[in-house]
C-alpha cells in the first residue's frame, strides 16, 4: 500500500518497521510542505493498519480539507453549542466506539494547524489520554502554528521535498501537453509535486516568470504595479467569483516561490518570514471572502516594504 509513494523511502521504511516490530504510537504528526506527499502518505499508512483501503474501511475517519478552520464541533458533541450539521461523527465521539472490523480505529487530521483554539486544547486531551485502540494521524506544513503540546505528543514523520529528477519522473508519467516545460515546473516547484502537477496546468510558468520579475520593483510604486497585475490577471482568467479567488491563490503561492528564491539569494530570514507571512495573511483574507482588491495591495505593500528593509 506504499507503493505509490514517491520520493518518500525513509519515511516507508520507518513506518514499516515500527508496524513490524509492533512498536506504533498512538499519534503521528506527517509534516512538509503543502504538496509533497503528506496525506498521501498518512492514507497509506492507515490501509496498512487496517488491511484494505482505508478510504472505504469502517474504522477510518478523515476530516475534510474544504473549510478554512477545524473547529471543536468536529471533535466532540456539545449539546447546544452548535448545531451545524456535519457528515460523520465528530473525531473523539468516533475512537471512543469499538472497531467495527479491524484491531483499531483511524483518524486523520489533514492540515491539523487548521484547528482553532478550542478544538486545538479538547484534541490534546485525547492525545493526553487516547483510547487504546486508536490511532491518529495528523499532517501539517505549519508546525509552529500547532500547539507545542500536540506536537510534542505526536511521532514526527518528515516528509522531504523531492528531488528535480523524481518531479521530473512523476510529471514525465502523467499525459501532459508535449508543450509544457517540465524542466522549468521540476526546478521552481520547490519539491513539492502537487505544486509542479498545478504549474503544469494553463499558464502558470508564464505567471511565474512574471511576478518573478515583478519582485524587483521594491518601491511602493512597483507594490501597487504587483498588486494591480494580479488583479488583471485575475480579472482575465473569467470565470466566476470563486475561480476568481482561486486565481488569486495560485498567483499567491507563485509569489511565494519567487520569496524563496530571493531568500536563497541573500535576503534575511527575517524579511523573508515578514514577506511570507503577509502571503499566509492574504490567502486566509482571500478564503474568508474579503475584497480581493483589498488583500493583494496589502500583501503586495508587505511584501516589498519587509524585502527594502532586509
Amino acid at each position: 500500500m506504499f507503493s505509490k509513494i514517491v520520493g518518500q523511502e525513509e519515511a516507508v521504511r520507518e513506518l514499516r518497521e515500527e508496524r513490524e516490530r509492533n512498536r506504533l504510537s498512538h499519534a503521528y504528526l506527517f509534516e512538509g510542505v503543502e504538496g509533497t506527499g503528506r496525506l498521501t502518505l498518512a492514507r497509506a499508512f492507515a490501509s496498512v493498519i487496517l488491511g484494505s483501503d482505508c478510504l472505504a474501511h469502517p474504522d477510518y475517519l478523515e476530516l475534510p480539507r474544504d473549510v478554512q478552520l477545524l473547529k471543536i464541533r468536529r471533535f466532540v458533541t456539545r449539546e447546544g453549542s452548535d448545531t451545524e450539521k456535519i457528515e460523520h461523527a465528530p473525531v473523539l465521539d468516533f475512537l471512543h466506539l469499538k472497531p467495527a472490523k479491524a484491531a483499531r480505529r483511524v483518524a486523520v487530521i489533514p492540515d491539523a494547524e487548521r484547528m482553532n483554539e478550542a478544538a486545538a486544547n479538547t484534541f490534546l486531551k485525547t492525545l493526553e489520554e487516547p483510547p487504546g485502540d486508536a490511532l491518529l494521524l495528523l499532517t501539517c506544513s505549519a508546525r509552529d502554528r500547532l500547539l507545542g503540546t500536540i506536537v510534542s505528543r505526536c511521532r514526527r514523520v518528515r516528509v522531504r521535498p523531492l528531488g528535480q529528477e523524481q518531479i521530473l519522473s512523476a510529471l514525465a508519467a502523467r499525459n501532459l501537453p508535449e508543450e509544457t516545460d517540465l524542466k522549468t515546473i521540476s526546478t521552481i516547484c520547490e519539491g513539492s509535486l502537487g505544486l509542479a502537477l498545478k504549474l503544469a496546468s494553463g499558464e502558470a510558468v508564464e505567471e511565474w516568470h512574471w511576478v518573478n520579475g515583478s519582485l524587483g520593483d521594491l518601491t511602493p510604486e512597483g507594490a501597487v504595479k504587483l498588486a494591480d497585475g494580479m488583479l488583471k490577471r485575475v480579472a482575465a482568467a473569467g470565470g466566476d467569483s470563486q475561480e476568481k479567488r482561486q486565481a488569486a491563490v495560485r498567483l499567491l503561492d507563485l509569489t511565494a516561490l519567487a520569496l524563496r528564491r530571493k531568500l536563497r539569494q541573500g535576503y534575511s530570514p527575517r524579511a523573508a518570514a515578514a514577506a511570507l507571512q503577509a502571503l499566509w495573511d492574504a490567502g486566509e483574507q482571500i478564503a474568508a471572502n474579503v475584497r480581493l482588491e483589498l488583500a493583494l495591495h496589502s500583501a503586495a505593500l508587505e511584501i516589498t516594504a519587509a524585502l527594502r528593509i532586509g
